[in-house]
C-alpha cells in the first residue's frame, strides 16, 4: 500500500494542471497588477510613465513579472504549505495559505527593480 504522504505528493503533482491556473490568477496576476500600480504611482515623470506602460503592455513586461512570481511561488508552494499538507492539514488550507501570504520576498525585489528602472 502507498504511504499517505506519498499519495499526497502524487495527488499534488497530478492535479497541478488543474489548480495551478486558478492559483496563478490569484497569486501571480493579482500580485503582478499590484506591482505595476505601485511602480506607476511611484513614477513622477509622464514620459517615464508612458515608457513603463509600453514596456508592460507591448514588451511582455507583465508576462515576465508574472513568470518570475510563478516560478518563485511554485518553489514556495512545495515548502511550507506543502509541509503543512503532508502533516495532515488539508490541501485546501495549504493552497489558501500560500495565496494569502502578505508579501513574498521576490515580490518586493521585483517591485524595487522596476522602480529603479522607471521611477525617475
Amino acid at each position: 500500500m502507498v504511504e499517505k504522504s506519498t499519495m499526497r505528493w502524487l495527488c499534488a503533482v497530478c492535479t497541478c494542471c488543474l489548480w495551478l491556473n486558478y492559483y496563478s490568477f490569484l497569486n501571480n496576476c493579482v500580485r503582478g497588477c499590484q506591482i505595476c500600480i505601485d511602480v506607476f504611482d511611484a513614477t513622477a515623470s509622464a514620459v517615464w510613465k508612458g515608457i513603463f506602460c509600453i514596456f508592460m503592455c507591448c514588451c511582455f513586461g507583465f508576462e515576465c513579472v508574472a513568470c518570475v512570481l510563478c516560478i518563485y511561488s511554485c518553489i514556495e508552494l512545495f515548502n511550507d504549505p506543502c509541509q503543512r499538507y503532508q502533516a495532515e492539514d488539508s490541501w485546501i488550507n495549504a493552497f489558501w495559505q500560500l495565496v494569502y501570504l502578505k508579501d513574498l520576498e521576490i515580490e518586493g525585489t521585483v517591485r524595487e527593480k522596476l522602480k529603479e528602472l522607471f521611477a525617475k
